[in-house]
C-alpha cells in the first residue's frame, strides 16, 4: 500500500479523531509528509493519496474533523514556529485558521472537537488554550 524507501525517514501511522481517514506520517526530525485515505467498508481498492507534500524544514500534523482537515504546521512560518490551518475536503488549498502572527505566543499542538478546536500555545512562556470556533 505504501513503501518510502528513504531509511531516514520514519512512518507512522494512525486514524483520525472523526476515524474517517487514516493517516500515513513519513518523518525525519527535520520534515514530514502526509498520506491519508478514507476508511471505507471497500478497502480493496483504496490507495493513499498525498495531502502534506514534503518539503525541506517543514513539519506537519493532520487530523480531520466533520468536512475538513486540520493541520498543524510550519509551511509559510517564517520563524519556523507553527500555525493552524484547515483543508475543506473538496479543495486543494490549505487555509490559514490560527495563523504564526504573535512572536510571543508559541503554538504546540491541537485537539480537534464537533465545533471547535483546542490549540495548545505558550505566550511569554506561560502555558495558555486558545479556543477557535470552526465556523468562523
Amino acid at each position: 500500500m505504501f513503501v518510502d524507501d528513504d531509511p531516514t525517514h520514519y512512518l507512522d501511522i494512525g486514524i483520525t479523531k472523526d476515524k474517517k481517514f487514516m493517516v500515513i506520517n513519513s518523518n525525519t526530525k527535520e520534515d514530514s509528509e502526509v498520506w491519508v485515505f478514507e476508511r471505507t467498508a471497500s478497502q480493496e481498492s483504496v490507495l493513499p493519496r498525498k495531502l502534506v507534500p514534503r518539503v525541506s524544514g517543514v513539519m506537519s500534523h493532520v487530523d480531520h474533523l466533520r468536512d475538513m482537515f486540520v493541520a498543524i504546521t510550519t509551511l509559510g512560518s517564517k520563524q519556523k514556529s507553527f500555525k493552524i490551518a484547515t483543508l475543506q475536503d473538496t479543495d486543494k488549498v490549505w487555509q490559514d485558521l490560527l495563523p504564526f502572527e504573535d512572536p510571543n505566543l508559541v503554538i504546540q499542538e491541537f485537539d480537534g472537537f464537533q465545533d471547535f478546536i483546542a490549540i495548545y500555545c505558550k505566550r511569554n512562556g506561560s502555558p495558555e488554550i486558545v479556543v477557535q470556533d470552526l465556523d468562523t
